[in-house]
């Protein structure tokens, strides 16, 4: 692994990218009102899953993703976007609050679409290498 200032600052610009776009999901009205689960936060963890998953079954070496371009994607966006912390956190303020069957949905809803959107990106990254339809 190459580690540089350079690098560092990539992963840094794309991390904060991430993190905004997860603030504009987590604010977003509809999906912070009127639902069980906390939807914002649901939304970018499934969606990370995929992605992060795509990149790894997308890149070989025969698909021209850099080093750089892969850890920041992974490392830095995909890292400002995905939350777990904030899952965990919202999880736990659930059952503390009593609303248990809301804790347990999140849970459960969550890490089940998070490993199925992990399955999903890596088929579907790995479908696009082996019929090389990468850029």
């Amino acid at each position: 692994m190459n580690f540089t200032i350079e690098r560092m600052l990539m992963i840094a610009g794309a991390g904060a990218l991430g993190c905004c776009l997860r603030y504009a999901a987590i604010s977003w009205g509809p999906l912070r009102h009127g639902t069980v689960v906390p939807m914002g936060t649901l939304l970018v963890n499934v969606a990370g899953s995929f992605l992060v998953a795509f990149v790894a079954g997308l890149a070989t070496d025969k698909v021209p993703l850099s080093d750089d371009a892969r850890v920041a994607v992974t490392v830095g966006f995909l890292g400002g976007l995905t939350t777990y912390s904030g899952f965990a956190l919202e999880t736990s303020l659930l059952a503390r609050q009593g609303a248990w069957t809301a804790a347990l949905a999140n849970f459960g809803i969550t890490t089940v679409a998070c490993f199925v959107a992990v399955g999903v990106g890596l088929y579907a990254g790995a479908a696009l290498r082996v019929r090389g339809m990468h850029p």
